[in-house]
């Protein structure tokens, strides 16, 4: 009796595996109410303690949707949505590792960043002190990720330029 419960709930999990995949917009609703917590409970695990918590959530459902079709049934879908997980959760550390280094170089000297044109002053601005993403500040600045991600880049360079040597020598 019980293998046919548990043989009941693997083809129901499978169903939805299948629903989802092929972007069934019922089956993400269940997909979501199913992991959302479970989701969550995993990417805090793995981050400690971020505001980011929720926005990190829906950006690993978001990839999910968006990669539903590279999901072939191989992996159950749990393990697949962990896997998701744990990449975003590795990207948002990494960035965040990045920006307290650029703010630990930044702080001291943000009378430099006042310096710069600007274009260049409020881009570093918003992304390193105010720590908004660039997605966001392409909202803002009305302009494309990767226009953003550009100029950052550029701007990152003519601060360089105006640091002094021994924090630049690495």
């Amino acid at each position: 009796m019980a293998d046919a419960s548990i043989e009941n709930l693997r083809a129901e999990a499978s169903d939805l595996a299948a629903r989802f995949a092929r972007g069934d917009a019922d089956a993400l609703a269940e997909v979501i109410a199913l992991y959302a917590l479970r989701i969550s409970a995993l990417a805090y695990r793995l981050m400690g303690y971020d505001g980011d918590l929720d926005d990190m959530v829906q950006d690993i459902f978001l990839a999910a949707l968006q990669n539903r079709s590279r999901f072939r049934g191989e992996s159950s879908l749990w393990t697949w949505l962990t896997g998701i997980t744990l990449n975003r959760c590795r990207a948002h550390c990494r960035k965040q590792r990045i920006r307290r280094l650029a703010m630990r170089i930044i702080w001291p000297h943000s009378e430099l960043v006042a310096a710069l044109a600007w274009r260049d002053r409020e881009i570093i601005v918003l992304h390193y002190f105010e720590q908004m993403s660039i997605a966001d500040v392409g909202l803002i600045l009305k302009k494309e990720p990767g226009a953003v991600a550009v100029q950052l880049h550029r701007a990152r360079q003519r601060l360089r330029n105006i640091l002094p040597d021994e924090l630049t020598e690495n």
